[in-house]
This record gives structure tokens, C-alpha cells and sequence, in this order.
């Protein structure tokens, strides 16, 4: 992986929000994202520079109700094999509590 501007890493996320409440989710994201972004997207790209900034967005997030579920994968080994649990021999429940 040496190209220029590619990352080593694939992330793949999923914002979960129960269907009654993403009126109001919208909303809420859209006043944090007004509050510190103005007229531009939420993107933790325009964050990473400034910690005390980005702490400062979280803390605004944190009391809106949503799940949040990343997987990242690293590009140097892309094989089903990551995704498979080793003690269970299966594919982990992501995103869930079950063991």
C-alpha cells in the first residue's frame, strides 16, 4: 500500500436510529453539526487537527438517542478470514451483545 492518499485501512459504519425517532435525530444532528460546522458537513477529517474541538462535538452528540457500528479491515489482508471468529469457527454476531 504505497500509493498516495490511500488509506490502509477499509471502514465500514452504520448509524442505527429507531424509525419514531429520526425526526428528531435529524434535527439534533443537524443543530450540532449548525453549531459547529456552519454551513458545512460533520466530518471527523475536519476534526482530527483540533482534539479540543472534536471533544466538544462528541459531548453534543452524546445525548442523542443512536447506535453507532464500525468494522475496519485491513487492506493487506481483505480475506474472509478476518471476519471469522477463530474459537467459534463462525462469523461473530456484529453489533450485538450475544456471546
Amino acid at each position: 500500500m504505497s500509493l498516495p492518499d490511500v488509506g490502509t485501512h477499509f471502514v465500514l459504519t452504520a448509524v442505527l436510529v429507531e424509525e419514531d425517532a429520526a425526526a428528531t435525530m435529524r434535527a439534533a444532528v443537524d443543530a450540532v453539526r449548525a453549531k459547529h460546522f456552519q454551513t458545512g458537513e460533520l466530518r471527523s477529517k475536519k476534526l482530527a487537527k483540533n482534539p479540543e474541538r472534536f471533544r466538544r462535538v462528541l459531548e453534543d452528540l452524546k445525548g442523542i438517542p443512536f447506535k453507532f457500528y464500525a468494522i475496519v479491515v485491513d487492506k493487506q489482508y481483505p480475506s474472509a478470514r478476518c471476519l471469522v471468529d477463530p474459537q467459534r469457527r463462525r462469523r461473530p454476531h456484529l453489533g450485538t451483545d450475544r456471546t
